[in-house]
């Protein structure tokens, strides 16, 4: 089974769950990584963030998914695209996942599967036709709950007692395709966003070992969305300050 993992290469859950692929020990598997290249939007983030949050939301991640970024390494913290290196597995950077011309290089890799993982870029219809075993997204929420770009932000702002992943196949919608699995965890007080990520990429290397196990076995079930489920738009500057309030509330109870 060849497999197309696709992810923007800072995030820490990425090389979590490639990692779980792995060592998995399933026989004929090849993974192959795809990432999206962000741009830097400056002065959009500045805008929706305030820069003195976008500054400290900076600060914090240089010693978690940042660095994992660099290819030599920090501190003993493994790189994603040094474990890539490590462990044969090729690298693919695209600019525009729904170009033309990235279409037709991954109709030359043609993956069995393709599995989506913090991806910055919502995959065209061409795209989900490749792959004859479907695309499966791993999604920080419990769907219909959530959808969209932040869920673990909005679980922490709303005092959600609970949180989990879902695994769903992709669909032309937003977050919006029918369910394969989910799995849950509860949110202590004491939890932040980064403790609450670590979590999560538990449950999503556990539920993406189990999908592959599945997938092997021919078609997964899958159950519909009944309920629509708002969509959770990106934090402002305001929900940010919002946010960083409630957690210090919170934390010194």
């Amino acid at each position: 089974m060849k497999i197309a993992f696709f992810t923007n290469v800072e995030q820490a859950t990425s090389l979590g769950c490639v990692k779980r692929l792995i060592r998995s020990g399933e026989d004929k598997l090849t993974v192959v990584s795809v990432v999206s290249v962000q741009r830097i939007r400056l002065f959009r983030w500045i805008k929706d963030y305030g820069l003195l949050v976008l500054v400290k939301k900076c600060l914090l991640k240089m010693k978690t998914e940042f660095l994992r970024f660099v290819p030599c390494g920090h501190q003993g913290q493994e790189s994603y695209v040094s474990y890539l290196k490590s462990s044969g597995i090729d690298l693919i950077r695209i600019w525009d996942i729904n170009s033309p011309s990235s279409i037709e290089q991954l109709k030359t890799l043609s993956p069995d599967v393709i599995i989506i993982c913090t991806f910055s870029s919502i995959v065209s219809s061409n795209i989900i036709k490749i792959p004859p075993q479907g695309i499966f997204n791993l999604h920080a929420s419990l769907l219909p709950k959530y959808r969209g770009p932040t869920p673990v932000f909005w679980a922490l702002y709303h005092g959600d007692p609970t949180t989990g992943i879902t695994i769903h196949k992709v669909s032309e919608g937003i977050d919006s395709g029918d369910i394969v699995d989910q799995r849950e965890t509860s949110i202590e007080k004491g939890d932040t966003i980064e403790s609450l990520e670590v979590k999560l990429m538990e449950l999503a290397a556990d539920g993406l070992e189990d999908l592959v196990k599945r997938l092997k076995g021919g078609p997964v079930e899958a159950q519909a969305q009944v309920e629509k489920g708002a969509y959770a738009h990106r934090p402002t500057k305001k929900d940010w300050a919002e946010l960083s309030r409630i957690l210090e509330e919170r934390h010194a109870k």
